[in-house]
């Protein structure tokens, strides 16, 4: 009878251990669901499950929070919900902000040249490069276009006429202006010397 009783005390005693041991396990676990949901990453993929259900306030304000507690990618998120809303200008403009508070940040860059290619603003990427730091030049050079060679030296005055040629590298196609505008791809095409 002893040896019964001390079997059924180890046994209410592993079974007491078991479900403190279980009660531990979900404690944990609920903590770090909870310490999840209000970290970064939580925060910019609550943002993303709301750009995919359409809820764009609700999204606009999980990138915002995201944003105030590390800005480091969170832009990229809320771009997007502007992107969606076909507010395109609002978009460039966090990329553009996120950019001047982190001019070393590739990420944001490779973002916003994303941004550029989606809504076919391609002739912006060379400009928003124009100035960007030697890491970002290095990781984005696929993207940066050289100027077209002239064959007159801009540094010189000349009293008659001169014919300018233009010279770009293989595959590009130069457009240019003749009232000081800059050119767009919508401005005349280079096809023979000026």
């Amino acid at each position: 009878r002893q040896a019964e009783r001390k079997k059924a005390l180890r046994r209410k005693r592993r079974k007491r251990a078991l479900i403190i041991l279980a009660v531990l396990a979900v404690a944990v676990i609920a903590a770090c669901f909870a310490i999840y949901q209000t970290s970064y990453a939580g925060i910019v993929n609550k943002g993303y499950k709301a750009i995919d259900s359409k809820e764009y306030d609700k999204s606009e304000q999980y990138f915002q929070k995201a944003i105030a507690k590390n800005g480091k990618k969170a832009e990229a998120g809320l771009a997007k919900v502007y992107t969606k809303q076909d507010n395109l200008d609002k978009a460039e403009s966090v990329f553009l902000n996120a950019i001047e508070k982190q001019p070393k940040n590739t990420d944001i860059y490779e973002a916003c040249v994303q941004f550029y290619m989606d809504t076919d603003q391609k002739a912006e990427i060379p400009l928003l490069l124009e100035d960007a730091q030697d890491n970002v030049m290095e990781t984005l050079a696929g993207y940066i276009v050289k100027g077209p060679k002239f064959s007159l030296d801009d540094s010189e005055t000349f009293e008659d006429v001169q014919e300018l040629s233009l010279k770009a590298g293989s595959g590009y196609t130069i457009y240019y202006t003749t009232d000081e505008t800059d050119p767009t791809v919508k401005s005349t095409k280079y096809a023979e010397p000026i």
